[in-house]
């Protein structure tokens, strides 16, 4: 998508492009984290030197990217209130002061997080990266309500032409809140289970299961990215042959072929 995008001379530095950039770097660290498993697993690696690095990774890469890219969304959730909606120019500049707010946080808890558990103890990474999972499910919720409430307040009302945005974000939100549910409930199964006498054995399941939803959540925002990105990936707008919205509008094809023009205006 992002060389798509700089190919059509549509990247600019927004919300939108700073969660696609984040994603693909939380992408290349969870190829690196799950091959250095791979590795363990298949004993490809006798001194387990990377198999001690992948805390590094999760501490830097994977868990600070968790948290910026949920910030950032919202930001973009809240570009596109200031858009739809009439405001005064004192109200504008509290949007604006707000988008930045978001950011702020984001990059305070993601570079906190990595600075505080680095050096701590396996129980304490476990229960503090239920953090950004817990913050992120609170954050998108409402944010995702807010907005939907604002340009289309029934879900229903498919002749709303703001409906299939709406729709798009409520199943982004779904997905990501649900992934991070799951991931809670990984970590937890992990901190308990870790040193566990007779439940140590399901160490490995919860580890897979957090892993798992980690993918998922970044599929659902993947979604999302997809489809805000629309209007600039006309060349793929054929539904029966998109790559693109084939993948990211299952069930939304025909609305939006409906309520949108080629040109997705």
């Amino acid at each position: 998508i992002i060389v798509e995008l700089i190919h059509v001379k549509s990247l600019k530095l927004n919300s939108k492009t700073s969660s696609l950039i984040i994603l693909t770097y939380a992408a290349a660290g969870l190829i690196v984290v799950l091959w250095i498993y791979l590795m363990n697993q298949w004993d490809g690696e006798k001194t387990e030197y990377w198999y001690h690095w992948r805390r590094n990774i999760f501490t830097v890469v994977t868990q600070p990217a968790n948290v910026i890219v949920d910030y950032e969304i919202v930001a973009t959730w809240v570009d596109l209130w200031e858009r739809t909606s009439k405001m005064s120019k004192s109200s504008s500049r509290n949007v604006i002061a707000l988008r930045y707010f978001l950011r702020f946080v984001a990059f305070m808890m993601a570079f906190g997080f990595g600075l505080i558990i680095r050096s701590s103890s396996m129980a304490v990474l476990l229960s503090l990266s239920m953090l950004p999972s817990i913050s992120g499910i609170i954050f998108v919720s409402i944010g995702g309500y807010l907005i939907n409430k604002t340009i289309c307040p029934d879900k229903n009302d498919v002749e709303n032409r703001n409906w299939p945005v709406a729709e798009s974000i409520r199943r982004a939100s779904l997905i990501v809140c649900s992934s991070k549910l799951c991931e809670i409930i990984g970590l937890l199964g992990m901190l308990v289970t870790r040193n566990h006498p007779q439940l140590g054995y399901s160490y490995g399941f919860f580890n897979v299961l957090f892993w798992f939803m980690y993918i998922m959540r970044m599929w659902g925002w993947l979604h999302y990215l997809i489809y805000s990105c629309r209007r600039n990936l006309k060349k793929y707008a054929k539904v029966d042959v998109s790559p693109y919205f084939g993948f990211a509008l299952v069930g939304l094809n025909e609305l939006v072929g409906k309520y949108f023009s080629p040109s997705g205006e």
